[in-house]
């Protein structure tokens, strides 16, 4: 916080790539599972960017977890495959010219679901708020409804889908947001599980579109 209180995240953006990534299998066991399910959300991204089959052995994964909340193995393989899959897109794109930004993902409403919480939300929980909007402005933007699968497996482990905030308030804390470009917004969009695209959309469809899914089923 500054000095008047408000919170900022975020705000200086470097590129500068880790010299090791550890993972932690002992570490895992001692979090909450609420911290734990926020990280799980950014693998289930990853899982999306990734293939249908890694999307679904990570939800059959996770259900096994939540049932018994003891073996992890199984988490820890997709943890490490997940670091090597958004270790290749940035080895890829390492500046974020192009394919790297498809790692944002469920990110800009994501990110504007948690500002407009004051971060009492936690990134995981407000990105998976973003995965399950952004999979119905896909859908209603013209690709694959893939919103229906993504939001049953959401639910199923306990993650709140949908937002608190309404879609004007997301629209305008997301003006501020890093892949605004003037008067339009990039957007990574599912077209499938295991295909994303970044589009370009003009901010008074985004705002459309956000409104256009408010209320959706």
């Amino acid at each position: 916080p500054d000095e008047r209180g408000a919170v900022f995240k975020n705000s200086v953006g470097l590129f500068y790539p880790p010299l090791d990534v550890i993972l932690m299998q002992d570490w895992l066991k001692t979090l909450p599972v609420r911290e734990f399910l926020s990280g799980y959300a950014e693998l289930l991204k990853t899982t999306l960017l990734d293939d249908e089959a890694h999307f679904n052995r990570a939800v059959s994964c996770l259900q096994n977890y939540m049932d018994s909340c003891q073996n992890l193995s199984e988490v820890f393989i997709l943890a490490e495959h997940a670091a090597s899959v958004k270790q290749n897109i940035v080895n890829e794109d390492p500046m974020e010219r192009g394919r790297r930004k498809v790692l944002n993902l469920g990110h800009t409403i994501g990110h504007a679901i948690e500002l407009l919480s004051g971060f009492t939300l936690s990134h995981g929980e407000s990105v998976a708020m973003g995965i399950s909007r952004i999979a119905r402005i896909s859908a209603a933007y013209g690709f694959a409804d893939i919103s229906a699968q993504v939001d049953r497996k959401l639910k199923e482990f306990g993650f709140t889908i949908d937002s608190p905030f309404s879609a004007e308030d997301i629209f305008h804390a997301a003006l501020s947001d890093k892949k605004r470009n003037g008067q339009t917004i990039r957007l990574v969009l599912p077209q499938e599980i295991g295909r994303c695209g970044l589009y370009d959309i003009p901010l008074e469809q985004f705002r459309d579109l956000l409104i256009q899914t408010e209320k959706w089923t």
